[in-house]
């Protein structure tokens, strides 16, 4: 083993990659919470600041939202492993077993 090579590290995520479908889940650091706390919190002191009386404190706020929400998204993406399209975990027994997709469907009859 040679030991002059430095050894790469694996990056560390912020926010896990969802099972099933585009996107993230929840965060997997004290660092990805305290995104999703300032998002939240964020969102909540823009509802004070604009109090909804007229159009255009709505539209102000709709408009913050949706920058939030912009600016959530890249950091999940920055931060985050890689977005893909994901299906699951299906393992290869599952599918060629016969009794094993029984238990998965929920199709199994006890014969005890």
């Amino acid at each position: 083993m040679n030991t002059s090579e430095p050894q790469k590290e694996r990056p560390t995520y912020w926010f896990r990659a969802k099972r099933y479908g585009w996107g993230w889940d929840m965060p997997l650091t004290w660092q990805g919470w305290v995104v999703y706390g300032i998002f939240i919190a964020s969102l909540i002191g823009a509802a004070f600041l604009f109090p909804f009386d007229t159009e255009e404190d709505v539209t102000a706020y709709v408009r913050t939202a949706i920058g939030l929400a912009i600016l959530l998204i890249s950091i999940t993406w920055w931060k985050g492993e890689p977005a893909r399209w994901r299906w699951g975990k299906r393992k290869e027994k599952v599918r060629n077993n016969p009794k094993a997709r029984q238990v998965v469907l929920g199709h199994v009859k006890n014969t005890e």
